[in-house]
């Protein structure tokens, strides 16, 4: 995902002891996507770890951002789609054009406080 997006990040989310762990990719771009990729890891110590199931990935279209009084940011989200490493591929080969799996992208302007939306996911 870093190869297609600028604004890509990674974690770890960790389900307790004794359990399989998830990778986590996210990138947003276009003004309104978000672009999850979560593959489970298992992890052998702090530099090493290794894929114990495919990827899932999740494109999500903002609709709209709220921003409330304290700064508290949400989105609501009005098309999605959760698809697989085939059509990852896809997606790849075709330089990230999501309509190569049948996805229409919305043009036009950025969503109303996407920026502020990806800046409190950090």
């Amino acid at each position: 995902m870093d190869h297609l997006f600028d604004d890509c990040r990674h974690y770890i989310t960790y389900e307790g002891r004794n359990t399989t762990s998830t990778w986590n990719a996210v990138a947003f771009f276009g003004g309104r996507y978000e672009l999850t990729m979560q593959v489970p890891v298992e992890i052998e110590s702090s530099r090493r770890g290794r894929m114990s199931g495919s990827p899932t990935f999740y494109l999500n279209e903002v609709e709209e951002v709220s921003i409330t009084r304290s700064g508290q940011v949400g989105a609501s989200f009005s098309n999605n789609l959760v698809f697989g490493p085939a059509e990852w591929k896809t997606v790849f080969e075709a330089d990230g054009d999501f309509g190569a799996v049948g996805f229409r992208m919305t043009t036009g302007p950025p969503i109303k406080g996407f920026k502020e939306y990806a800046r409190a996911s950090r």
